[in-house]
């Protein structure tokens, strides 16, 4: 195994791989934090959007990301976009019901107060309800990167030709055991080594 981490990383196959695979994963993390958490705060502050939406939500949540890959392949062909939108779908779930349950757990004695203070609805948002909510949402956060990795290994299995999980796909065709086996603990030092910024983000 370390004879073949040495000949992949010196080759460059490696680093190429761990590239496209964090590339797709910024890119799916980022959109399922920029419509998670707006879409989280509206459905955890205001109960008609909750109403408006909880049963659409709650029809495509428990379909597996993975389900997705027929569909996604024949819409956005075989590549980082199908990849990127199989990620996306199992992030964005996990952002959204954190901060939808950071949203309403939000104590109301803290918006009362700074509404008698004078606050404003952009100053109450800003100074009262996400300084509450970012907890859930670095929560939600640290699990959209523990499933990110689980689906995009498995996505690009079957639709990317390139990446850790296409890695261990074309070695397993070709049984190579020690190739495997250090896609699978780059992928878990990468995994580890995210969850710990996070983790640092969350307390600065």
């Amino acid at each position: 195994v370390v004879r073949a981490f040495m000949r992949l990383l010196t080759s460059g196959e490696l680093l190429n791989n761990i590239g496209a695979s964090l590339q797709r994963i910024f890119y799916a993390n980022c959109a399922a934090l920029l419509l998670g958490v707006p879409l989280g705060l509206a459905m955890g502050l205001y109960k008609p959007v909750e109403r408006l939406c909880d049963g659409l939500l709650s029809l495509f949540r428990p379909i597996p990301p993975l389900a997705w890959v027929p569909l996604s392949i024949l819409w956005l062909g075989i590549g980082t976009l199908s990849v990127v939108f199989i990620t996306f779908l199992a992030a964005f779930f996990a952002v959204l019901v954190n901060t939808i349950a950071g949203a309403q757990a939000v104590d109301k004695q803290l918006v009362r107060a700074a509404q008698s203070l004078g606050a404003g609805q952009r100053r109450l948002m800003l100074r009262v309800i996400l300084p509450s909510v970012a907890p859930a949402i670095f929560t939600g956060f640290r699990v959209a990167i523990g499933v990110s990795w689980m689906s995009i290994v498995a996505a690009e299995l079957i639709a990317a030709p390139s990446g850790l999980g296409y890695m261990i796909m074309y070695y397993r065709e070709v049984l190579r055991t020690d190739a495997i086996i250090v896609g699978m603990l780059t992928i878990g030092v990468i995994g580890l080594a995210m969850d710990f910024a996070t983790r640092w983000l969350e307390r600065r």
